[in-house]
């Protein structure tokens, strides 16, 4: 809603539950293995950004495109990913409110993520783990060039299970300060 390029949008947030229309937005672009790309500006949500496909991306602007994660309930989190390949986050800031007590990490991802690509994530603050990733496997995982700060929890965090295997995890370039754990 505070874009300076508004016109230009597809989908147009309002500031409130933005989540509905990024949604929408990834549901749509999961039809042609497509991207979303927020402009600048804040967006608000009150549920998570769940991909609904593989084979997709979503990106920002950098720093001044921010996803506020404050209303978000416990147990959701920014943008979550289950059971998917081949999909992308990129240059966004994320933000769960520290130190409120509850788990709500920034970037959670569960059962058998593979091939897929964190970077130019900056994470201001998390009520949890900034990026989490767990369940039975995690082959060719990239988390790259990440700017992490002010976790209640640990700046990236993998809880795998060991009997699975299927693990090609790479971490380079990232920047984790002041959370509960680093990595």
């Amino acid at each position: 809603s505070n874009s300076l390029n508004k016109a230009a949008a597809n989908y147009v947030c309002d500031g409130v539950d933005d989540d509905v229309q990024i949604n929408a937005a990834l549901t749509v672009a999961a039809l042609t293995a497509g991207r979303v790309v927020l402009s600048e500006g804040t967006f608000n949500i009150s549920n998570p950004i769940i991909f609904p496909a593989s084979n997709l991306i979503l990106e920002g602007c950098g720093y001044p495109t921010y996803i506020n994660g404050a209303g978000l309930a416990d147990n959701e989190h920014c943008i979550q990913m289950d059971a998917l390949q081949f999909c992308v986050v990129r240059t966004l800031r994320l933000s769960t409110p520290a130190g409120g007590g509850t788990t709500r990490h920034c970037i959670y991802c569960n059962d058998m993520v593979a091939s897929f690509t964190i970077e130019g994530i900056y994470i201001d603050s998390s009520d949890a783990d900034g990026i989490r990733i767990e369940g039975d496997g995690a082959p060719n995982v990239y988390i790259r060039d990440c700017f992490i700060l002010n976790c209640d929890g640990k700046g990236i965090y993998f809880n795998l299970d060991p009997a699975a295997g299927g693990w090609d995890i790479r971490i380079t370039g990232n920047y984790i300060y002041s959370s509960g754990g680093h990595l």
